[in-house]
């Protein structure tokens, strides 16, 4: 999913996460154990998704085809959970120029030193590496110091 550049950073949603992966372990343990008892019918599709995986995991090789066919099956399942992070990494001088002027006080939101428009940083209130988006919402003024110490972490003050 990093690659895709997909991100899930919400507790509720990585629970359901949890949730999927779980359940979806045990109906392949269910329909393992099924097959051996050959009480096997008809399968719905959840079912057939379950034996799609089981049958990866049981061949006997571990190919790069069985590999992508185990991740493609769990890549759908999760997908739906995870936003898209942000392509845009920097602000903008348009950004910055817009959350200078609309300051009313121009200084470091974490120390309060005053700050002049050559040494002013603009900081990602939710970190950027955390899903924070590029947008003004999202944006403080923050002294040079502040925010390279800052680093990933999240600031609770807006």
């Amino acid at each position: 999913m990093r690659r895709k550049v997909l991100l899930l950073n919400d507790k509720k949603l990585n629970g359901l996460a949890w949730e999927i992966l779980v359940a979806f372990s045990v109906g392949v343990d269910s329909l393992a154990l099924a097959s051996k008892k050959l009480e096997l019918k008809t399968l719905s599709p959840r079912d057939e998704l379950l034996r799609q995986y089981l049958y990866a995991v049981r061949d006997a090789s571990d190919s790069e085809q069985n590999r992508q066919k185990r991740h493609s099956i769990l890549e759908g399942l999760l997908q739906p959970l995870f936003e898209r992070k942000d392509q845009q990494r920097l602000f903008s001088p348009e950004q910055r120029r817009i959350l200078w002027n609309k300051a009313e006080e121009r200084v470091c939101a974490e120390c309060g030193c005053e700050l002049d428009w050559s040494d002013f940083h603009t900081d990602h209130i939710k970190p950027y590496s955390l899903g924070g988006m590029t947008v003004l919402d999202n944006a403080a003024i923050l002294c040079v110091a502040h925010n390279i110490a800052k680093g990933k972490k999240f600031r609770e003050s807006a």
